[in-house]
């Protein structure tokens, strides 16, 4: 997990081959998901199974970022673009690939400047907004 020194943002990248939550893993995030979802759960549960499906579809060892957030009263001033420059250098140090998936064309302008490709549109069970699996391929220095 990496944050701006005054806490105003955050990212959790999960490093190559570590990103699969285990069964137990899972379990223990149960009940916030039922109370954040209540009846609808179950159709989280199939949004979350499709994101992951799409994810393990790259096979090439790559970080992940499931999670980037800025404090509302602070976006737009540079705190996402810090995050997302420290990891994106290191992925080009290491020679590593990085996936995301973005749920909005605004954060998809902020990835696509930090070198992630959109991969296609998918769309969730049952309706709603489309989201995007991202791509950044290492860069040479």
């Amino acid at each position: 997990m990496w944050t701006t020194t005054d806490f105003q943002a955050v990212a959790i990248w999960a490093p190559p081959d570590k990103w699969e939550a285990s069964a137990s893993e899972t379990l223990t995030v149960a009940p916030t998901m039922i109370r954040a979802c209540g009846r609808k759960v179950f159709r989280a549960i199939s949004m979350l199974n499709g994101m992951e499906k799409e994810h393990k579809r790259r096979e090439e060892p790559h970080y992940y970022l499931p999670f980037i957030a800025t404090d509302p009263a602070v976006r737009g001033q540079g705190y996402g673009t810090a995050l997302l420059a420290h990891m994106a250098a290191r992925c080009d140090e290491e020679g590593r690939p990085a996936y995301l998936e973005s749920t909005s064309l605004r954060n998809q302008a902020l990835y696509h400047r930090h070198g992630f490709e959109p991969l296609d549109e998918q769309h969730w069970p049952g309706g709603g907004p489309p989201w995007w699996p991202m791509w950044r391929p290492p860069r040479s220095a």
